[in-house]
């Protein structure tokens, strides 16, 4: 038998419209909450572990990683994992503001961050 995940309330997530699928886990608080503001090395890596890990982002981090690859075309994967990491947070949110490229305004504000 396969224990549940510590803060795993083991019921459904709930579903409201506009929820992105990185934020659809169900679960519970493990005991009381504690306010502190994230330094900004915590910020940029909570913002970026969002944008790279939520489905709803997948396609732009590709067109990222074609263009990056179109400007240089010796770059290592080593190379563009670095430039995902440093780069893109900031490339996203031009890009989804720029000339109509992105519509969906949730992606929109994603791209801003918190």
């Amino acid at each position: 038998m396969n224990a549940a995940p510590r803060n795993d309330s083991g019921g459904d997530a709930e579903s409201f419209e506009g929820n992105l699928s990185i934020f659809m886990s169900a679960g519970q608080s493990s005991g009381k909450g504690i306010s502190r503001r994230l330094s900004d090395e915590e910020y940029a890596a909570a913002r970026i572990y969002v944008l790279l890990n939520c489905v709803e982002i997948e396609e732009y981090v590709e067109i990222f990683i074609e263009e990056i690859k179109a400007n240089d075309r010796t770059i290592t994967d080593d190379q563009v994992d670095r430039r995902l990491e440093s780069e893109f947070a900031d490339w996203f949110n031009h890009y989804a503001h720029n000339s109509g490229n992105v519509d969906n305004q949730i992606i929109k504000d994603v791209a801003l961050g918190p």
